[in-house]
C-alpha cells in the first residue's frame, strides 16, 4: 500500500483558540461605555507545547492560563489596575471560550518569523 504524501509540514507546536465571552464583554464596557462598539468577532491563537493528546494540552491550559488571561486583557484594555486581581482558572473559563488544536500545520514556504 502506497503511503499517502504530506503537502503541508506539522509545526511541533499545538494552540489554543481563545474568544472572549459576554462576561469579559460586560468587564470591559463597565470600564468605557465606548468599548460597546468593539466587534465581538474576535479570536487569537496560542501556540503552545506540542502535545499529542487534547487532555495534556487542556492540563497545559490549566496551568498556564494566567498568561494568555493577561495577554487578553492587555490587548483590549492596558491599564493594568483595572484589571481583576482575581484571575482564577474557573475566571478564564467563564470569561473566554477556547479550543485546543493538538496538530498545527504550516502552508507556506520559508521559516516562521516571531516579531
Amino acid at each position: 500500500m502506497e503511503q499517502i504524501p504530506y503537502y503541508f509540514d506539522s509545526v511541533m507546536r499545538s494552540a489554543v483558540v481563545v474568544s472572549p465571552k459576554a462576561p469579559f464583554y460586560e468587564w470591559l464596557i463597565s470600564l468605557e461605555e465606548s468599548n460597546n462598539e468593539i466587534p465581538r468577532t474576535e479570536v487569537d491563537l496560542y501556540l503552545i507545547p506540542d502535545m499529542e493528546f487534547h487532555e495534556d494540552s487542556l492540563d497545559w491550559l490549566e496551568e498556564n492560563y494566567d498568561g494568555l488571561f493577561e495577554d487578553q486583557l492587555n490587548n483590549w484594555y492596558t491599564a493594568e489596575d483595572a484589571w481583576p486581581a482575581e484571575r482564577s482558572w474557573e475566571l478564564f473559563q467563564e470569561w473566554f471560550d477556547f479550543k485546543i488544536i493538538v496538530s498545527v500545520h504550516d502552508t507556506e514556504e520559508g521559516d516562521i518569523e516571531k516579531i
